[in-house]
């Protein structure tokens, strides 16, 4: 028998209903486990022969105790029967049962099993019936039409209907319509868009074939299952029955890594019986027939920008409003796109700024925010991440596009992690950040920066929260370390062996690692095979076999999920690398004024611990002293594991520069005959800088040079890539368009760029001509930037080579540029603040990470 949760009662299911389910869970127990069933080695990996529910396969990455954690092996080839488990109480029902094999290999069988699964679905046997699910009633006949009234007869929407209405009666000429046309008009656009924001959450047997397709897309897709933290989940449990009886919302914000993620969440709270969110999708995703199947299952589709219609906004926001009134889940994605990166994004505040100024108002009396993380062995979309981030342009989802895919459903993509952060009350937090952040007395609605500055608050507070519950996967420990070696590859034993180092690492920083319950070696095999060979490649006529990187820019998506817990080291060991080199003596002055610049330079990029750079210095030159790295901050004494922390950062720093190099290409005049200045900035430079800063600026419309945004950016994307390939970029993954959009928002913000419309020029006081100040910020990033070749050296910022290419492409966006109409006047930007060097001039500040 094995082992089961306590108290927890265990039903068989009949052998002709079974079918294979993707959850896999490790609830925490309280009783000492049975005894594991015996095992059996496949491939060179260990399983459970029955794949019944086991106890005692512990998960050492998460520090659990002997009997803490169990999982379910879901390899779907067994043939024996296998019994359900549900958590407390049956809100959660948690099977494992016997898969369908393999069509090629036997279709009779394949086709059999499918059937009696597919009708276990239709009539809605065990878990699958999906009736005492915790959260307010959804699945009713009348559900959409009952939301319709709601929304369509609300005073906001009816007012929007009428302010629509007389802009169609103001129309000039023949624009212009009767009142009652008028009416007419502005009703039917406003139900049209009812109609395509409004989930149609009226079909529990509809929603049953989707969970049926879902299942099987999963189980083969992710073979390895879908796992949760048992002890995460009766928390989420708990809070869900709470906010059902006070008639309250859970509010998911998950990260969002893939299109997947639609499909995975609502599947676990299914398969657990939890309401189903309603879940904010992009109007990309409403395409024939798979729109329509993701609407029965919950999701709602918006536009990426309302753009000026009030009608449109007051619906959406009604329509949310009304969920949370009626105490209806909902899901949003806090990122608010998938991360090509693979790291989080900003927050986004579309859903949460209604959310709040919901509960602020009073309208709602309270919701329950719920941060989750999705982690995955190997993402779908991978190659297609790098071709967007390369420039190209992005293909429109289609049902053609998914067909056209399905080859992946052959593959086998190993495991999925979901966790979730315990779930907190959004009026606790507004009353608590009131308290802290408001001197003036003033509530967030009296005043708008308040407001903001809430908003912001809160999003940073998921932000960070998700990152407290992300599990780092094996494929981003395996990616991470091959992508921070110096040599051309790495053998097996080191491999594995910096695997289990950087493992430690992890949890060394209060991360968490998924699926070490099997040897390292054993783990890493596993990744290796789900990776694939196209992306990390095996040379096996050499001594020994060697792994080195095939696709780099592919494998910098995982490598970048673990950047967060090391982003303090990364900092301080790149600033290390240049001042050891600079300097015999490093001063503390200096290296907390290096490192302020870092950071304040990456600040779009990652999350920093509280606290000023400052403490967070001082708690990471302690660490690294800890560890072996460093020696005071003096000398380094582990190249190896310090070489680990700088070739993190290198990339992005490499971004950095280029962004700022591009610059010059919106200043047509520059050519090789400007003047690049060697070696690191010196006082002499920095002092110039601002004394050219304080200079009367040029004033008028005629004082920038206005560039297509997209023509600016299409230029930067083939000036990075010949720089690349001529060998003034060291990573390919550097030209990374999300990256170099970030860097220029940083630009902006200081005053670098002028944006308008569409529209981009350098700011007036940046210009070349003017003062050196671009050079000279351009030769600043420089200095942390690692070498072409591996070793680090004094040179100008540009190269000759550098200089005649940007040269070229200035050349040639110059003469696009004369066919661009300029953008509409505005005010002439103000002068731009002074560029702040970050060399010794007095005491060093401390700003907030």
């Amino acid at each position: 028998m094995p082992s089961t949760l306590p108290n927890t009662p265990i039903d068989k299911e009949p052998p002709a209903t079974a079918s294979k389910s993707a959850i896999q869970v490790i609830p925490k127990l309280n009783d000492p486990p049975a005894p594991p069933p015996e095992r059996k080695h496949r491939h060179g990996s260990a399983r459970t022969s029955s794949g019944r529910l086991h106890g005692a396969r512990r998960h050492a990455s998460d520090g659990h105790k002997n009997g803490e954690d169990h999982t379910v092996d879901d390899d779907g080839d067994d043939e024996e029967d296998h019994e359900s488990h549900t958590l407390p109480e049956g809100e959660a029902n948690l099977a494992k049962t016997k898969g369908l094999g393999r069509f090629r290999q036997d279709p009779v069988r394949f086709m059999i099993r499918l059937t009696a699964e597919g009708s276990a679905f239709f009539t809605g046997s065990g878990w699958r019936k999906y009736e005492n699910y915790i959260g307010a009633p959804i699945l009713y006949p009348d559900y959409t039409s009952d939301m319709m009234k709601a929304v369509m007869g609300s005073e906001a929407v009816q007012q929007a209907i009428a302010e629509a209405a007389q802009a169609e009666m103001a129309g000039e000429g023949k624009g212009a319509k009767s009142e009652a046309t008028a009416k007419k008009v502005a009703k039917a656009k406003a139900e049209n868009y009812a109609k395509t924001l409004i989930a149609d959450l009226s079909s529990k047997r509809t929603l049953r074939f989707i969970a049926f397709a879902v299942n099987n897309l999963l189980v083969r897709l992710y073979h390895q299952g879908i796992y949760i933290k048992g002890s995460e989940f009766i928390a989420l449990q708990e809070a869900a029955k709470d906010a059902a009886a006070k008639g309250i919302s859970l509010l998911f914000l998950p990260s969002h890594k893939s299109h997947v993620d639609y499909l995975v969440i609502s599947y676990v709270f299914y398969r657990l019986g939890l309401a189903l969110p309603h879940i904010a999708a992009g109007q990309n995703l409403n395409i024939p027939i798979v729109g329509s199947l993701l609407k029965k299952g919950g999701a709602f589709f918006i536009r990426r920008s309302f753009g000026n219609d009030p009608l449109y906004s007051a619906i959406f926001k009604e329509y949310i409003e009304t969920l949370l009134s009626r105490g209806m889940n909902i899901e949003g994605f806090i990122e608010g796109t998938r991360s090509r990166t693979g790291k989080l994004l900003p927050p986004r505040f579309g859903i949460l700024k209604i959310v709040l100024s919901a509960v602020i108002s009073g309208r709602i009396k309270d919701v329950m925010v719920c941060p989750m993380s999705i982690g995955y062995d190997k993402v779908i979309e991978t190659e297609s991440y790098v071709n967007e981030l390369l420039g190209r342009p992005k293909e429109p989802e289609s049902l053609g596009q998914l067909v056209n895919s399905t080859s992946v459903l052959q593959l086998k993509w190993g495991r999925i992690d979901v966790r979730f952060q315990k779930p907190w009350s959004l009026r606790e937090f507004i009353d608590n950040e009131c308290m802290q952040r408001n001197p003036t007395g003033l509530g967030p609605m009296e005043n708008r920066l308040n407001s903001l500055t809430l908003l912001r608050a809160l999003g940073y507070r998921v932000l960070s929260d998700i990152n407290q519950v992300s599990v780092i996967m094996p494929s981003a420990l395996v990616g991470t370390v091959i992508l921070t070696l110096r040599g051309r590859g790495v053998s097996r034993t080191d491999l594995v062996t910096k695997v289990e180092w950087l493992r430690h690492q992890v949890l060394l920083k209060g991360g968490k690692v998924a699926e070490f319950g099997d040897a390292t070696a054993v783990i890493v095999d596993r990744v290796l095979a789900i990776l694939g060979s196209d992306m990390i490649g095996e040379r096996k006529d050499l001594l020994e076999p060697v792994y080195f990187v095939k696709k780099r820019f592919e494998l910098s998506w995982y490598r970048n999920q673990t950047l967060h817990l090391f982003i303090t080291e990364s900092i301080l060991c790149a600033v290390l690398e240049v001042l050891l080199r600079e300097h015999t003596n490093v001063s503390r002055q200096r290296l907390l004024q290096d490192v302020s610049f870092l950071s304040q330079l990456l600040k779009r990029e990652f999350v920093f611990p509280p606290g000023g750079v400052l403490e967070n210095t001082t708690k990471t030159i302690n660490s690294l002293n800890e560890n072996g790295v460093i020696r005071s901050i003096d000398e380094i004494v582990d190249r190896g594991k310090f070489d680990f922390y700088c070739f993190l950062l290198w990339p992005f720093i490499e971004t950095y520069w280029l962004a700022s190099l591009s610059l010059f290409l919106l200043y047509p005049q520059f050519g090789a005959d400007t003047n690049v200045p060697a070696g690191p900035p010196t006082k002499a430079d920095a002092a110039a800088a601002t004394e050219c800063a304080t200079s009367d600026p040029v004033t008028g419309p005629s004082s920038e040079t206005w560039f297509l945004e997209k023509d600016f950016s299409n230029a930067v994307q083939d000036l990075a890539k010949t720089l690349y390939y001529e060998g003034e970029l060291a990573y390919f993954e550097s030209i990374n368009k999300e990256i170099l959009k970030n860097a220029w928002t940083s630009f902006q913000e200081s005053g670098m760029l002028v944006y308008r419309g569409q529209h981009v020029a350098l700011h007036r006081d940046w210009h070349p001509e003017r003062s050196d100040r671009l050079l000279h910020k351009t030769n600043y990033i420089h200095r942390f930037r690692r070498d072409k070749d591996g070793v680090a050296r004094f040179s100008p910022p540009m190269s000759d080579r550098a200089v005649r290419v940007v040269g070229v492409s200035a050349a040639k966006l110059a003469e696009m540029q004369k066919n661009t109409p300029p953008p509409p006047l505005e005010p002439a930007p103000p002068a731009s603040p002074p560029f702040k060097s970050a060399l010794p001039t007095g005491e060093p500040k401390v700003f907030k990470l």
